[in-house]
């Protein structure tokens, strides 16, 4: 037997009456409110290896030129090297006795020191200031002759001051640069004959001093 919305009807072969209810569906009834959130899951596992680094893109266009900065602050006034020169000569046309081992030249005229001094004869130049320097001079006489010129510090030949011709000359010049001490002493001299050796009038000798560093 079963049962429907029709009755009670028998099935074959059963003994017993089932009772099967049979329910027609009905209209879907409202949503329900929301539930709560869930917890976060776990963080899931990392993705694959990291991909190569791309190509350096292309340098962009240079910007514009900035605007000029201030003017900084003057710096400290330097130091004056050659403020400790010299320079002195013989215009007079002088005569000297020459001899072997060396006669002085005095040189009284157009002294410019700055800071040199200088003996009563004119021949002796003492150093102010411990450096370098660049020594020179320029010797002329009337005649020519086999004579040698030098300058001497602290009574020895300076050296790449030697002027030694293999003949006669009229004019003798040497330049050189030398360190030279606090109160060294320089004199010009002719030496090398036995003879006498007239000085040309003007710049006839000319010793020139002049500190570099």
């Amino acid at each position: 037997m079963y049962s429907s919305q029709f009755g009670v009807k028998k099935i074959k072969d059963v003994d017993k009456c089932i009772p099967i209810t049979y329910f027609c569906c009905g209209p879907t009834g409202p949503t329900g409110a929301t539930g709560p959130t869930g917890p976060i899951g776990p963080t899931g596992p990392a993705g694959g290896p990291t991909g190569p680094t791309g190509a350096t893109g292309p340098t962009g266009p240079t910007g514009p030129t900035g605007p000029t900065g201030d003017i900084g602050p003057t710096g400290p006034e330097g130091v004056a090297v050659t403020a400790n020169s010299m320079s002195a000569q013989n215009t007079t046309e002088e005569t000297f006795a020459v001899i072997i081992g060396g006669v002085d030249i005095d040189l009284p005229d157009n002294q410019n020191l700055d800071g040199f001094d200088v003996n009563g004869d004119d021949t002796v130049f003492t150093v102010p200031v411990s450096g370098t320097y660049l020594v020179t001079y320029q010797v002329n006489v009337t005649v020519a002759l086999l004579m040698s010129t030098r300058i001497l510090v602290n009574g020895s030949p300076l050296a790449g001051s030697l002027f030694s011709p293999a003949i006669s000359v009229s004019s003798f010049t040497a330049t050189t640069i030398a360190f030279l001490n606090d109160g060294d002493e320089l004199t010009l001299q002719f030496f090398g004959i036995i003879g006498a050796a007239t000085l040309q009038g003007g710049a006839g000798a000319t010793l020139t001093v002049v500190r570099l560093a």
